[in-house]
């Protein structure tokens, strides 16, 4: 039945990995380029305490897990599917070190403090681009992440998320770069208050 979950298996990193989800989660049978761009380009240390904003099938946050093998990796995404197909995939890939949450942005983890954030806003809304929700990820990033701590977010390059960036963080650099799709990064400069 469709609504069933689904294992696919995809490389991930240089690793098999196996990804449990199903039709109405985006990308829920493959590892989207956007993704596979994310991981590339973050940077993400083995004590770090990562935030996975709007994690989807968890495929990005899980790469971080195995990165920060001694942090700490929390996913959240406003979808329940999405929640329940990112739990099902750390589960099967023996992650012990991340933790799943249903969250309208990052709202569920607002009190709580990151060394990094990754996120891969969705924009798909009818026929105009939506930034609504692009621009409350990059604002509860500033919000979470300690001073230093880095926002690393991957976007289709005709999205204007610079601005954006730079508006919420005084900094934006390019990460990665290919015809498709960047990833911005930018540092937090103050502690986060509130």
């Amino acid at each position: 039945p469709a609504d069933e979950y689904i294992t696919h298996h995809v490389t991930l990193g240089g690793v098999e990995t196996a990804l449990i989800s199903k039709p109405g989660v985006f990308a829920w049978d493959r590892l989207d380029a956007g993704t596979a761009a994310l991981v590339s380009a973050m940077e993400v240390g083995s004590q770090d305490r990562v935030l996975d904003l709007g994690c989807g099938t968890g495929l990005a946050g899980l790469a971080a897990a195995r990165r920060a093998f001694e942090g700490r990796v929390v996913l959240v995404d406003a979808d329940v599917r999405a929640v329940e197909s990112a739990r099902r995939t750390l589960e099967a890939n023996g992650i012990a070190n991340g933790e799943v949450l249903l969250s309208d942005c990052g709202s569920a983890v607002l009190d709580r403090r990151f060394d990094v954030v990754i996120a891969n806003p969705p924009f798909h809304q009818g026929v105009g681009v939506d930034y609504e929700v692009a621009c409350q990820f990059v604002r509860d990033a500033a919000r979470v992440l300690r001073r230093g701590g880095r926002l690393f977010l991957v976007a289709n390059r005709f999205l204007r998320y610079t601005d954006l960036v730079r508006e919420a963080f005084g900094n934006v650099a390019t990460a990665y770069d290919d015809a498709r799709y960047h990833v911005l990064t930018a540092a937090a400069q103050k502690s986060s208050s509130g």
